[in-house]
Parts: C-alpha cells; structure tokens; sequence
C-alpha cells in the first residue's frame, strides 16, 4: 500500500469515526446508534475506493444531492414538531451541514460505486407471446392484487370516505353544482356509480349503494394498474422472486389496499402517475418509436387525459412533460410534435373554453394560494411589519384579530375555511393581494421563509409524520345515507377495522417500517435515483422521473397543510418500478448510445 493509499484510508477512517459522534451527537436518539455505526463502517470499508474516483458525472451529482439532502436534515432539525414551532438557525448548523454535506456525498458516491460495480442479474424475460398470452400474464398479477384488496373492501364496506369525498358526493348525487375545485371527470365517474346505485333500488337520498359500487370499481382499476406494472416488469426482465415480493408488497400493504377502496381522487391519480413513469421508460428506451405506432400513440392520449384531469395540479406535471419530450425527441419532430401538440391543445380547449361555456367554476383562488396565505398569516401572528394600507386590504379577507386566533404553523386550513373567510373578496382583489403580500416579503423575509418551511415539513424533513389512512367515514353520513356496514362484526363476529388502523400506526411508527409509510423518505429516494442514473449515462432515462419530481414540486408550490400522504401517493405507488429502472443490471445496455449498463 503506498503512502498515498494509506493516508486515503486514514481519512475514510477518521471520516467515519466523526461522523458517528456528530450523528448521534446531531440526533441525541441513542437506539439509532447502531445504525449510524453501521452507516459508517460501510462507508468506511466503501470510502477508499470512493476517494479513488475522479468521475464528475458521479461526485458533481452527489455533491448537490448531499448538499440539500444536509440541508433537510439542519434545518429539520430545528422544527419542534410537537409545538408546531421553528427554533431558528445558528453558525454551528453551519458547520452541521458543511460536515454533513462532505460525509453524504462521499456516503452516496461509495454506494453508487458498489451499486455499478455488482449490476442486478437480469431474469430471464419471457419470450414473445400473442395477445392473449400478455392479456393473461396481465390478469394473473391483477387478480392476485384484487383478492387481497377485496379483504379490505370487505372489512371497510361500503368504503372510505372524508371531508373531501363528500365534497364529490354531493355534487355526483346532485345535491351540489359541479366545481373544478375537486376534479370535474372524478366527480361524474361518481355519479355514473351513485345512479347505477338508485336504478338497483337505492333510495335516492342515499349514496350507499354508489358509494359502495364506485369502492369496488376503483379497487379493481389501482388492481389491474399495480398488475400492470407488475406485468411490464417482467417483460422487462425483473426476476420472479422480486415480482412476487412486490405483488405481495402491493396486495398486502395497507396504505395501498386502505387506498384502494377510499374516495379520494389522488388514489386513481397515483394509479396513472405510475403508468405514465413506465410509458415515460419506454418512450426513452424506443427513443420515440412507441409514439409513432398507434397502440402508443393511444397510450400516451389516455395517459395524458388521465393525469390532467384526476388531479387539478395534473395539468402542470403534464405540460412539463411534454416541453421536456419535446426536446428529448426533437429527431423525430415532424412526427411527434403534432402529436403532443394535439393533445395539449385538446386538453387546454376542455379545461378551459369548454369548462367556461359550462358555466363550470374553478374553485375558489385560497386553494392554489395556501402558501402565500400563510406566509401572510404568520407575519400577522408574529406582529410583523405591516403598513396601514396593507392592514386595510387584508381585514375585510379576514379580521386581523381571528386571523391571530386560528394561526397555526402547520396549515392554512384553520384560516381559509373559517366561517368568517371572504373567498369573494380574495377572488375579485388577486391583483391587490399578490402586491399586498409581495410589499410585505422584504420586511419580513425572516418570517415568509418560516411559514413556507414548517407548511411543507412533511414533505422534505424526515420522521415528520401525520394522519396517512382515513380512520372510517368521517361526517356526514347521516346526512347522505353512507354509513359503514361493518360486515366483519356481522358475519364473523370480530370488528377487524380498528384493528387495522392500529396496525397501521404501529407500522407507520416502526424504526424499520416507518420510512415505507414516510413522505420524506420516499422523497430523498427519488432524488437519490438521479446521481444514480447519471453515473451510469443514463441521462435519457430521467425522463421517466419528471412526473414524479413534478408532483413533490407542485405540492411544495401550492400545499395546504404540511404532511398529507395522499398529496403523493404517485411517489409510493412508483417507488418500486422507478428504484427498479434506476438501479444497474448486468447484460443490459445502456439507453445513451448504447454506453453503460442498465
């Protein structure tokens, strides 16, 4: 060993040592000791060769990645979660993250090092087959992924539902006029359901039969989705032993099953983003050629109507998309342009002149400014700088005096929905509040940051956690004839459902399940995955990634409260399929000119 290898490996050790004691020392959580030392030898005994790598398209990209994912850390350490307060920052976070960003970024390089260096072996794909043989390697996964969900349909009959699915049941069962402020096509899918329910001999002042037809059609949609992906997987050379621990991890998984059969429109929505990330593969794998076939061309159509309309902040993700696929293609843009033109355009005619000319609303405007509201709120709290005029404008949206009443750091919710809220006011002077609440940024720039950090904790600090499944049908039930039927007390004699929701809390709280129940953890994978493609050049392949850094993106826009998983879900339902993508595998080849491994 020469001197020169010698001094590296000291260093590697040294590195480690300190890391451990600053770690625990940062943390103060003694029974995760274990785990920082084990962190640390690995990169300890991974260091050397690390150190050894002269690769910018591996140091420069988990450079950044270390950077913010140090950032997180720092300034979520400061975040008292149970005060719902921010403690503020110091020179020493400085020195915090300075040594965190130097250890995660040797940690992560290591780690993609050994990940290039040992490739996943590839399992043997099945040969070609007709189109019944796909249709029935398709329906196998689905089937076994609906038999699991179909225990929880059973156990949480006729389903799940909140504040928000009643917003859509009002409206399907006609009791409410049709507002884009939850989507329009989620709202009459449901009504097709409702009044199936009525023409079986329903009451029509009742939803439960809809309610309970609609639970089983979504359950089988996000059923033939996840087998979908299970599906493309394998033609994609996943080995049979990972297929069938994700179909179990699918099948069994609360969040996902609990999901399955709750009334929300981010469910169906997760169910396309993930859909839309393989197509996105494809289409980076074929280099555009799936676009020129009409079965691909069909896809992306249904894909792309899919995700504008499930989810209002679809439409952006959506045209991100394409800008981006537009430039990816461009060799091919006599072609392909016309098409995504096409369909954005399609898109845009619907949501727009069309939602006009059908006198269909948008929603009231606190829905998109969430943030700025409570960067607002908080100033007002804090008693910040505010001139009279800017006090003048704001007490009629709400007195200043209720506004200091309902703050609270985690959500705009309290003030926005309170009874005394003008949305009126606030929808015919936006030109007036954005000029209110940009004179009030400079003087209180201090407190704007605050209140955008602690509304979005949950989606970038780690063990920051909040309510994930809807405990049961919350609220007016009476009102609208839905109430839960509790079918395992009647035909088996033991209430299983709060049985469940306990076993998901002690999954969400596990030291080594928790992270699979966490926004932020799933968040940090997700950009892990990107220094782990461009160390490979795979730089085409990010691609397939967009959809999802565009979803955490509009949520940290636009997020009205600080850690709600169904926000996301696209990030949970993709995790497998998108680590799977990202990670090398031996014997396949690279999308960027043939170089590199897959």
């Amino acid at each position: 060993m020469t001197n020169r290898e010698k001094a590296a490996s000291a260093l590697v050790l040294l590195w480690a040592a300190l890391s451990v004691y600053l770690l625990f020392y940062f943390f103060s959580i003694p029974r995760n000791l274990l785990a920082f030392a084990l962190a640390a030898g690995a990169s300890a005994l991974l260091g050397k060769k690390a150190l050894a790598c002269r690769e910018k398209r591996v140091w420069l990209p988990c450079g950044l990645f270390a950077a913010f994912f140090s950032a997180a850390l720092v300034v979520g350490r400061r975040v008292d979660e149970e005060n719902a307060e921010f403690l503020g920052l110091s020179r020493v976070d400085g020195v915090y993250w300075s040594v965190f960003t130097l250890y995660f970024c040797l940690l992560s390089a290591a780690v993609i090092l050994w990940l290039r260096e040992h490739p996943l072996p590839l399992g043997k794909a099945p040969l070609p087959e007709g189109r019944l043989g796909r249709a029935l390697s398709w329906a196998s996964w689905s089937g076994f992924t609906a038999l699991c969900f179909l225990f929880y349909y059973f156990v949480f009959f006729p389903g799940l539902l909140t504040g928000d699915s009643f917003a859509c049941l009002i409206r399907a069962m006609g009791l409410a006029k049709f507002n884009n402020q939850q989507p329009i096509v989620y709202q009459l899918l449901l009504s097709v359901f409702v009044r199936l329910g009525w023409l079986l001999g329903e009451d029509p002042a009742s939803g439960q039969a809809g309610v309970a037809l609609f639970s089983l059609f979504q359950l089988l949609c996000m059923a033939a989705m996840f087998g979908y992906c299970l599906y493309w997987l394998r033609r994609h050379g996943c080995p049979r032993p990972v297929l069938w621990g994700l179909a179990v991890f699918f099948g069994a998984n609360p969040l996902h099953a609990m999901y399955a059969v709750t009334l929300w429109k981010d469910v169906m929505f997760g169910g396309f983003l993930m859909l839309l990330v393989l197509f996105l593969w494809d289409t980076a794998a074929e280099k555009g050629e799936n676009l020129l076939r009409w079965q691909g061309i069909l896809a992306f159509v249904l894909l792309s109507f899919a995700v504008s309309f499930f989810r209002n902040n679809g439409v952006y993700i959506f045209a991100c998309v394409v800008v981006v696929m537009a430039v990816q293609l461009r060799a091919r843009w006599k072609r392909v342009l016309p098409l995504l033109l096409a369909v954005s355009g399609a898109i845009y005619l619907i949501q727009g002149p069309l939602y006009t000319a059908l006198n269909i609303g948008v929603g009231t405007p606190a829905e998109s400014l969430a943030i700025p509201l409570q960067q607002i709120a908080r100033v007002v709290d804090r008693e910040g700088e505010i001139t009279e005029e800017q006090r003048e404008f704001l007490e009629p949206l709400l007195p200043l005096e209720t506004v200091k009443e309902q703050y609270w750091a985690f959500t705009v919710d309290r003030i926005k929905f309170h009874e005394d809220f003008d949305d009126y006011y606030l929808a015919t002077h936006l030109g007036e509040f954005f000029r209110t609440w940009a004179g009030m940024l400079g003087p209180n720039l201090k407190e704007y940051c605050v209140a955008y950090l602690m509304e979005t904790a949950g989606y970038w600090r780690l063990g920051t956690t909040n309510w994930i499944v809807a405990p049961g049908i919350q609220g007016y039930s009476d009102t609208y004839g839905v109430e839960p039927a509790n079918l395992t007390q009647r035909y088996l004699g033991a209430d299983l459902q709060q049985p469940i929701q306990d076993w998901v809390a002690r999954l969400q709280e596990g030291d080594f399940t928790g992270p699979l129940f966490n926004i932020a953890s799933m968040v940090w994978l997700l950009f892990f995955l990107f220094p782990l493609l461009l160390a490979q050049k795979r730089g085409r392949e990010l691609l397939c990634l967009l959809p999802l850094l565009l979803l955490w993106g509009t949520t940290m826009v636009a997020a009205p409260t600080y850690c709600e998983l169904r926000y996301v879900y696209g990030l949970f339902t993709a995790a497998p399929a998108a680590l799977w993508i990202a990670l090398p595998k031996r014997g396949a080849q690279g999308l960027e000119e043939g170089k590199g491994e897959v």
